[in-house]
């Protein structure tokens, strides 16, 4: 240990031995949480049902619900890109990151679209309930927007530096 305080060339290869570990390890967990994750969204948007109100509005809803699994997975990845430090990884999570907001927010214009006719087609007993998923899914939609948002400006940021 006294290598690596000390700064010599053993201690610092030790060092970046020890940091390769976790981060291979954070980048196969992230992968497979990712995939995972992704698969769950496809089994929710396939077959596709556009025009149906009600399967737009549902859909999106569990979209948001369960974002949480896709989201820790490239959290995971990010974290290995940035400690590795790999390019093409930090450039593949900034695309992905995107290409996620992008869907996000298209998302949300469905899901406000789909709103009103929801709200007016509910019986008056159960309109408390779905007010609270409403504001359920809106709370998420705020949070994964701007944890999307962040991911991508951080990640085409790391992309640029890693170039000079």
């Amino acid at each position: 240990m006294s290598n690596v305080i000390l700064g010599s060339a053993a201690g610092a290869k030790a060092a970046t031995r020890a940091q390769r570990v976790p981060a291979g390890l954070f980048l196969a967990l992230g992968l497979a949480i990712t995939a995972v994750g992704f698969i769950d969204l496809g089994f929710a948007w396939f077959p596709w049902r556009f025009g149906n109100g009600e399967w737009e509005f549902g859909t999106v809803s569990r979209t948001f619900d369960s974002l949480a699994l896709v989201s820790v997975g490239i959290g995971l990845v990010a974290a290995a890109a940035v400690s590795r430090p790999s390019r093409w990884l930090i450039g593949t999570v900034a695309a992905v990151a995107t290409i996620v907001l992008l869907g996000l927010l298209g998302s949300i214009l469905i899901y406000a679209l789909n709103l009103p006719v929801a709200l007016r087609a509910v019986p008056a007993g159960a309109s408390g309930a779905l007010q609270r998923a409403v504001m359920r899914t809106s709370g998420f939609m705020l949070v994964y927007v701007a944890f999307y948002t962040w991911l991508t400006v951080y990640g085409w940021r790391s992309f640029r530096l890693s170039r000079e």
